[in-house]
């Protein structure tokens, strides 16, 4: 059976089976949830040839055919090319037949087609050529707020609205897992299994230990921590103030968001977060949206490529290593009488304070300790490290360049963070109570505003994981369909936004908004844990910033033009130059 099987790898692979090529496009031609099928029935179809094989009693002798017996080589490579094409026409036919019952159900969607395109590549050329999320919201002005177009052979479906995204994120939420072959994939080397990519079973564990770590004490360590990172900001301002040398302040806001989730979950010193972790995280987090783009570069052996994965096991080590000392602390603290210092073998963070892997560690057994466990809580820092800083930095950048817009906005921030503060607030005036610093709420409404207009995050993605109906039955969905909830196209209806475009904080004065109308953070059981300790850290920062400094934007309004394919999505002009007063 050995020697038959080998011979047949042989005559598939023989210059003279090239053939056997033609089964590779078959994979590619049609669309994903056909080759996904396919793929799962490779596996029978390996022992299919090795069942055939065995009941073919010329190739059962064959080990290693001798010349003399050229002849009969021959006729058993007829023979087995004769399989070859007929497991290519069950192939063909299987997939045909998937692709068929898939456009019938298509034809059943019931919802407005973006018109043209090409064959089998749909809209592809009209999304390079401009933003994928503004193309979007154009198509939504013309079609409505639930619409479909083509990418690549799939059917992809557009929804901007509000009570079908409720279906979507809450009331059928099971029907719809994370798309992770899509909008996730270039980022999974550093999110890996953590709260944002995992599902079912593994995504109700992690909810409920993270909702624990994310209660209201945790927010009581921010302000502080906010305040000696916005500290050490004004300290590099303060060099550059009336010099007409112009900074990159998004990169100063990137930094420093990384300085506070950094210590808010490792307790890393910011001399630690800027010349190590900085240097490991940020070139990943580059890489990561340059393959959204390019994916082939997840791909092609290139020197980036071998960066990247260096780059993603650098990290990997460097946080287990982090969580491996911290465990092995915490084993000698709870032996250890609580007046004697831990050995000096257990290495501890110099200013460490009960921090979010403490917390973490403390909903852990010591009995299920292992490298599993470990591997779980790796994955999830590096989530709350990606969620927690660059959403936060975008969000500052955006409101700090409408402040420049607009000096009556600078100058009602500057008034709201003295009553706040303190008139004469430095960096050793201590901040205010909790209760007091929700007083910031003007400067809250901005950075709000700054959201709702730009839209950092301007689309996540979904995939159907069975049929289903939204809409009380007027759309029906099929299985394995991209479902892409337009946040930017949520956020610019005019009908729930007035004069959209325009930066107006006051909209969030009077009331919240109404349920899916504003998703910065996505609405239903999946919201973002930590968008309270985003809007906290951020306020703290902008009112502290907008109360002592003036900033001018090099470029003025074309300093406000957006990236075209970075997400989250910052100024085009990287990283916003401003000049100092």
């Amino acid at each position: 059976m050995a020697g038959s099987l080998a011979y047949f790898r042989r005559v598939l692979f023989d210059s003279s089976s090239r053939i056997a090529c033609l089964s590779w496009p078959l994979f590619f031609a049609l669309p994903r949830p056909c080759s996904r099928v396919l793929s799962t029935w490779t596996m029978p179809t390996k022992y299919i040839i090795a069942e055939i094989l065995r009941l073919m009693p010329d190739l059962e002798s064959f080990s290693r055919p001798s010349s003399a017996e050229a002849p009969e080589i021959s006729i058993d490579r007829d023979l087995a090319t004769k399989v070859l094409f007929a497991l290519i026409a069950m192939v063909a036919t299987w997939k045909i037949c998937l692709y068929v019952d898939r456009a019938r159900k298509i034809g059943r969607m019931n919802m407005p087609v973006v018109p043209g395109g090409l064959p089998f590549f749909g809209q592809v050329l009209e999304l390079i050529r401009l933003p994928p999320w503004d193309l979007m919201v154009q198509w939504m002005e013309r079609l409505g707020p639930i619409y479909r177009f083509t990418l690549f052979g799939e059917s992809c479906v557009v929804v901007a609205d509000p009570g079908l995204l409720r279906e979507v994120l809450q009331t059928s939420m099971k029907a719809f897992q994370k798309d992770l072959g899509f909008t996730y994939k270039p980022f999974m080397p550093l999110l890996g299994t953590g709260l944002v990519t995992s599902e079912g079973q593994l995504w109700y564990t992690q909810r409920a230990m993270v909702s624990s770590v994310f209660r209201i004490e945790i927010l009581e360590i921010i302000p502080d921590i906010a305040k000696r990172a916005v500290e050490r900001l004004c300290t590099k301002l303060e060099s550059v103030r009336n010099t007409d040398q112009a900074v990159e302040i998004g990169e100063m806001f990137r930094h420093l968001t990384l300085q506070v989730i950094a210590e808010a979950v490792l307790s890393l010193s910011p001399e630690e977060s800027d010349q190590t972790f900085a240097r490991m995280y940020l070139p990943i987090v580059t890489e990561g949206n340059r393959r959204t783009w390019y994916p082939h570069r997840a791909y092609l052996p290139t020197p980036a490529f071998w960066a990247f994965r260096k780059d993603v096991k650098v990290l990997n080590d460097y946080i287990t290593s982090v969580i491996e000392k911290r465990w092995q602390l915490r084993q000698c603290e709870a032996k250890e009488p609580s007046h004697l210092p831990p050995p000096a073998s257990a290495a501890s963070p110099p200013h460490r304070q009960h921090d979010i892997l403490d917390r973490i560690l403390d909903g852990v057994h010591p009995k299920t300790w292992g490298s599993a466990t470990v591997r779980q809580i790796r994955d999830e820092i590096k989530t709350f490290i990606l969620a927690g800083h660059e959403t936060s930095a975008s969000m500052l950048t955006w409101a700090l360049y409408e402040a420049t817009q607009s000096q009556g906005v600078a100058d009602r921030v500057a008034a709201e963070a003295a009553v706040v503060f303190g008139p004469d607030a430095s960096a050793t005036t201590p901040l205010p109570a909790a209760d007091k610093l929700g007083s910031l709420i003007y400067t809250q409404c901005c950075l709000k505003e700054a959201l709702r207009k730009y839209s950092v995050v301007p689309i996540v993605t979904r995939e159907t994981v069975r049929e289903v109906s939204l809409g009380s039955g007027r759309y029906l969905i099929p299985k394995g369909t991209r479902m892409m909830i337009l946040i930017q196209g949520v956020h610019h209806r005019k009908d729930l936004w007035p004069s959209p475009l325009t930066y107006r904080p006051e909209r969030f004065l009077k009331k919240g908004p109404e349920p899916f109308t504003f998703l910065p953070f996505i609405d239903g059981p999946r919201n973002c844990l930590g968008q309270h300790l985003a809007l906290l850290e951020t306020k703290i920062v902008l009112a502290t910033l907008l109360q002592r400094f003036r900033f001018e934007a090099i470029g003025g309004e074309r300093a406000g033009r957006k990236h075209p394919s970075m997400v989250p999505v910052i100024p085009d002009d990287p990283g916003l130059m401003v000049v100092v007063r």
